[in-house]
C-alpha cells in the first residue's frame, strides 16, 4: 500500500527551496497588518508550528522584497511591516524592488528610504523606479558604497525631486572588492571613483545602462568601461550633452565579451569618441539612434563603419543585428541621402555579409538606402555589383510619414529577395507606417505571403527616445 504524504511530511531543505519559489513578498501602498497574512513567507508560518519555526529561522525567506504603487495611503501601514520584514531578514542580503510608476505618490518613496538606509551594507539587488511626476520632498543624498553583497543596482529616477545616489567605487582597486554584475543608472545618481582612476577594478561587471547628461559623465563611462573587461551587455544613451570638442586621454578600450552594444546620442563628437575608443570583437547586436538635426548629421556612417573595422578579428562572430534609427528635428527637411553617405552604407553592409536581421527606423529608412538592398532583376554580380547583405533573413522598416516613393522602393525589395533564385535567405518583414493599407493590397505583397514570406504591418507607435 503507497503511503500518503503531506506537506508537513516533507524534509525542511524541500520546503525551504519550495518558500523560495513564492518570494519575492509584494506589497502596495494599501497594504495594510491585516492583508499580509496572505504574504508569503508570513501565510507559510501560520500553517503549523513546525513550517512557523522554519520560516523564523531562514532570514532570506525575508529578504526579498517588492513594493508597488496603488493609492497614495497607508504610510503607517506599510512602514510597520517593512519594519517586521527587515528585522527578520537580517544579515541576509536584501532584495528589494520600489515600484512608483504612478503620478501622484508624495512623500512615501523617501520614508521607505529611510527605512532601507541603515540597512545598507546589506544590500543585494536592488530595483528603484520613480515616476515623473511623483511629487517627492528631496532627501539627503545616499552614497552607497560598490562592495559586497551588492550585485545588482538599477536606478531610474524621472522626478525633478527625486532621490539622489553617490555611487562609491573608491575600494573597488582590487578583483575581489566587488561582486557588481549588473548597474543600471539615470540621471540622479554620481560616481566616485578611486585615484588613481586607473586603479578602478569591477571584474564581474556584465550589464552597464547609463543615462549621460553631463561632460563628466562621458568621462566616467569611460573609466567603468576600461575597469569592466567582462562586460556583455552595454545601453549608453547621451542626453543634454552639446560639445563643441572633446579631448580626454584614453587608450583603446577592449572589450572582448561584449555581445550587445546600444548606443543613443544627441552628440555627434560624443558619438564619435566612443565609437573610436571602444574595440568589440564579439559583438552580435548593435543599436544605434541620433537625434538628427539635418542630412550632414549622418556622417555616423562612417564612424559605424571604422568602428566595426577595428573590432574585426578572423576569429570573431559576425555581426548578427544592426538597428539604426532616430528622431529627426523639428524643420529638419527629409530627403534621400547624397551618393556619397550611400557609398559609405554600401561599404558598410558589405562588410556586415553576415548580417541576418536589419531594422531601419525613421530618417533611416531611406529609399536609397532601402534601393542598396535590392537585387539587380538579372541577379547578383551583373554590372559589377555583389549581393548585399546575402545572410540577411529579417527586415524592420518603420517610417512616420506618408510616403508613395518608399513604398514603392519597399515592394520592389520584397520582390526582388523573395524571388531570387540565389543569394537571398528573406523569411521575415516587418513594416510599420501610416496608411499602409495601399501596399498590403499590392499583388506583389499577396504573391509573396502566399509564397511564404511572412510580412506584418503592425500600428504605428511613437517611440519616445530623450535626446534633449
Amino acid at each position: 500500500m503507497i503511503k500518503a504524504y503531506t506537506m508537513q511530511d516533507f524534509h525542511e531543505d524541500l520546503l525551504y527551496d519550495i518558500f523560495l519559489h513564492t518570494l519575492p513578498s509584494i506589497f502596495t501602498l494599501g497594504s495594510t497588518p491585516d492583508s499580509v497574512f496572505s504574504t508569503a513567507p508570513l501565510n507559510f508560518s501560520l500553517v503549523c508550528c513546525s513550517w512557523r519555526n522554519l520560516v523564523h529561522s531562514r532570514p532570506n525567506l525575508w529578504s526579498s522584497i517588492t513594493v508597488e504603487d496603488e493609492q497614495n495611503r497607508g504610510i503607517e501601514n506599510i512602514c510597520q511591516i517593512l519594519k517586521k520584514w527587515l528585522s527578520l531578514s537580517s544579515p541576509a542580503p536584501l532584495k528589494f524592488s520600489l515600484q512608483f510608476r504612478r503620478a501622484g505618490v508624495e512623500t512615501l518613496p523617501i520614508e521607505l528610504m529611510k527605512l532601507l538606509s541603515p540597512e545598507i551594507h546589506r544590500w543585494g539587488d536592488v530595483d528603484i523606479f520613480i515616476h515623473r511626476m511623483c511629487g517627492i520632498i528631496k532627501p539627503s543624498p545616499v552614497t552607497l558604497p560598490c562592495n559586497p553583497p551588492l550585485a545588482s543596482l538599477k536606478l531610474e529616477f524621472w522626478s525633478d525631486f527625486s532621490l539622489f545616489f553617490y555611487m562609491d567605487f573608491t575600494s573597488c582597486v582590487t578583483d575581489d572588492a566587488s561582486h557588481l554584475r549588473a548597474l543600471s543608472l539615470h540621471t540622479y545618481s554620481q560616481l566616485k571613483l578611486p585615484l588613481p582612476r586607473k586603479a578602478l577594478r569591477l571584474p564581474n561587471l556584465r550589464e552597464l545602462k547609463y543615462i549621460v547628461v553631463m561632460k563628466r559623465m562621458l568621462e566616467d563611462t569611460l573609466c567603468i568601461l576600461s575597469a569592466s573587461p567582462n562586460l556583455v551587455q552595454l545601453d549608453l544613451t547621451i542626453s543634454n550633452i552639446y560639445l563643441e570638442n572633446w579631448t580626454y586621454d584614453q587608450e583603446r578600450i577592449h572589450l572582448p565579451h561584449l555581445t550587445s552594444f546600444s548606443l543613443l546620442s544627441n552628440s555627434r563628437i560624443a558619438t564619435f569618441r566612443f565609437l573610436a575608443l571602444l574595440t568589440c570583437p564579439s559583438l552580435l547586436s548593435f543599436c544605434f539612434k541620433r537625434r538628427i538635426e539635418n542630412r550632414r548629421d549622418f556622417v555616423e556612417a562612417q564612424y559605424i563603419l571604422n568602428f566595426f573595422q577595428a573590432s574585426r578579428t578572423n576569429s570573431c562572430p559576425a555581426l548578427k543585428t544592426l538597428e539604426l534609427g532616430g528622431v529627426q528635428a523639428s524643420g529638419a527637411t527629409s530627403r534621400t541621402f547624397d551618393p556619397d553617405q550611400l557609398q559609405t552604407f554600401e561599404a558598410l553592409f558589405s562588410f556586415l555579409e553576415g548580417l541576418e536581421r536589419l531594422d531601419l527606423q525613421g530618417p533611416f529608412a531611406d529609399s536609397g538606402l532601402i534601393g542598396l538592398l535590392i537585387i539587380p532583376a538579372l541577379g547578383p554580380g551583373i554590372g559589377g555589383r555583389s549581393l548585399t547583405l546575402p545572410s540577411l533573413t529579417e527586415t524592420h522598416f518603420t517610417w512616420p510619414y506618408k510616403s508613395e516613393i518608399l513604398e514603392r522602393v519597399t515592394e520592389e525589395f520584397l520582390m526582388s529577395r523573395w524571388k531570387a533564385t540565389v543569394g537571398t535567405k528573406l523569411r521575415e518583414v516587418v513594416l510599420t507606417f501610416p496608411e499602409s493599407e495601399n501596399l498590403q493590397r499590392s499583388k506583389t505583397v499577396k504573391a509573396c505571403v502566399e509564397e511564404g514570406l511572412k510580412i506584418r504591418f503592425p500600428e504605428l507607435q511613437r517611440e519616445r527616445i530623450s535626446y534633449e
